[in-house]
């Protein structure tokens, strides 16, 4: 109903819109997270500090970032249908990434540079940054108790400019249920 394509149904269903990727896994031993998809991780892991324990997994390993984040590592998956993810937006609107608040902006970009993430906006220094992946996708960095609505670690972020009444009023059309409705720009 929100209009992302659907790319895998069944019991672990794959959506996708305006380049955001979402598996829903509804297994109870599953954990949210972030799942990243590489042919090889040996690199990576290479660099990632040790103070960060690696969990091999079935299909790769699951570490956690310094701001208690699940992330899934995943080797060597067939992920050709992520070429066509580009689809237009769903009703959410513009996806801008993953935001993650964290309590040490160099423990972050530590953690996230060693699995290929680079700054491409802010600095360390002030209250925000963002960090980018060979594949252009962003996660946005932020102090604790600076975003003024909901927030849960990670959260996915979409970005509307003047179009969140369109956007609500067309989710709400749709019947699917809102928790907070951000009305307003920061």
């Amino acid at each position: 109903r929100l209009g992302f394509k659907i790319h895998k149904e069944g019991s672990h269903p794959i959506f996708s819109a305006n380049n955001l990727i979402i598996e829903i896994n509804s297994d109870r031993f599953s954990k949210a997270g972030l799942k990243i998809i590489k042919p090889d991780w040996k690199q990576q892991l290479k660099a990632l500090p040790q103070t960060y324990a690696k969990i091999k997994t079935s299909d790769g390993y699951l570490v956690r970032d310094n701001n208690n984040v699940f992330v899934y590592l995943v080797e060597g998956k067939d992920i050709d249908f992520l070429k066509n993810t580009n689809t237009p937006c769903s009703l959410a609107g513009d996806f801008a990434g993953l935001s993650i608040e964290t309590t040490s902006f160099k423990e972050s970009v530590d953690f996230w540079q060693s699995l290929g993430f680079e700054i491409s906006q802010g600095a360390i220094d002030q209250p925000w940054m963002v960090l980018e992946n060979e594949n252009k996708f962003s996660i946005s960095f932020m102090k604790p108790l600076s975003c003024p609505h909901l927030f849960t670690n990670p959260s996915i972020t979409f970005f509307n400019k003047d179009n969140n009444l369109k956007n609500i009023s067309e989710i709400k059309a749709q019947g699917i249920p809102i928790t907070e409705e951000i009305t307003f720009s920061i």
